[in-house]
């Protein structure tokens, strides 16, 4: 009995002493905890890559040193069908899987991460089909043609030195430039792709006195009898005359005519006189013009110009006739035709 009255003496001492704290003090104060070091890590490591930008060839890999970190590091691709990425101990290393852009996620043990821009390229050049472009103005007419690029970094942007001289233009596919030569000189034309890249095309134009090249004279030579085209327009669906036509003898043509006048086309030189004359040699014949239909649109006729006429080639009876002429708006029309003589 006497232990259990020192016992309650004993715990109304310290209900006591317990009183007059809280009275001195109605706040109680909580002991701050002791700081916990971990001796594993610096204070205040800082996540360094070291770099903003992973810039890697399509099909190659590059390597990266981590610069600072806390360690025990991961590494995340947003975009796995653009790159792949591996971390061996402070080692990054990204490979180039298609043309594109993505984003490299690197974390280490304290919580820190980052986010780096991968940019996969293709080509470390422009590589073009050409360097070097001669045109010619034929009659000083503005003359066209195109190179490709055959290697580099998509998009393309292209410009001309001297638009003046001739201008340069992407078409649709994104590959294929087109040129037009508008007066005789030389410029250049300057290719950029995506990561800034440079290729040039040198263009010189030649204007002439004629608008056919040495190169369509010949080709015009090896057509086959009964051609006959305008401004790269192959006229068909007619009959061929040699000079005589049937039912109208007073009416002479070389060429293709139709008598269906609402849908016909036809295409022929013919004189001024509607007299007969021998085409077998080969030499320019004055005193001729041309006639073209397209159904009841009669765009050259007797009244146009004196249109230039030459026979570049006779052979039997055949003869390649070559033609050209120009209308008040000064809209150029060449062409050709090739047809046996019937006289």
């Amino acid at each position: 009995m006497k232990y259990n009255y020192l016992r309650y003496g004993v715990l109304a001492l310290l209900a006591a002493v317990g009183t007059v704290s809280c009275s001195d003090d109605d706040t109680m104060i909580k002991p701050e905890p002791s700081p916990v070091v971990n001796p594993a890590l610096p204070e205040e490591t800082e996540l360094n890559i070291g770099t903003e930008l992973f810039d890697v060839k399509k099909e190659s890999t590059i390597t990266h040193e981590i610069v600072a970190g806390a360690g025990d590091y991961r590494i995340t691709v947003l975009d796995p069908s653009i790159a792949s990425a591996t971390i061996e101990g402070n080692t990054i290393s990204v490979t180039g899987l298609a043309y594109g852009q993505t984003e490299v996620l690197i974390s280490d043990q304290g919580g820190s991460y980052k986010s780096v821009k991968t940019n996969v390229y293709l080509s470390d050049v422009v590589v073009l089909s050409t360097d070097r472009l001669d045109l010619t103005l034929a009659m000083g007419a503005p003359a066209d043609a195109s190179f490709t690029i055959n290697q580099g970094n998509p998009p393309y942007s292209v410009a001309s030195a001297a638009d003046q001289t001739a201008t340069a233009t992407l078409a649709d596919d994104g590959t294929t430039v087109n040129v037009r030569g508008l007066l005789e000189g030389e410029t250049t034309i300057t290719v950029t792709d995506a990561r800034g890249l440079k290729q040039q095309v040198a263009v010189a134009n030649t204007a002439t006195d004629s608008p056919f090249s040495s190169a369509e004279l010949e080709a015009i030579k090896a057509e086959p009898v009964n051609v006959a085209v305008i401004n790269s327009i192959s006229v068909t669906g007619g009959s061929f005359s040699g000079g005589s036509l049937v039912g109208f003898p007073s009416f002479r043509t070389w060429g293709i005519w139709n008598g269906n006048y609402a849908n016909g086309r036809e295409l022929f030189v013919t004189t001024m006189s509607g007299e007969w004359i021998d085409l077998h040699e080969v030499k320019k014949y004055d005193n001729m013009y041309v006639i073209y239909r397209e159904k009841k649109n009669r765009i050259l006729n007797d009244s146009t110009a004196d249109a230039h006429v030459e026979v570049i080639k006779s052979e039997n009876d055949t003869v390649w006739i070559t033609f050209w002429t120009q209308t008040a708006d000064q809209t150029l029309y060449k062409g050709y035709i090739v047809v046996e003589l019937d006289q």
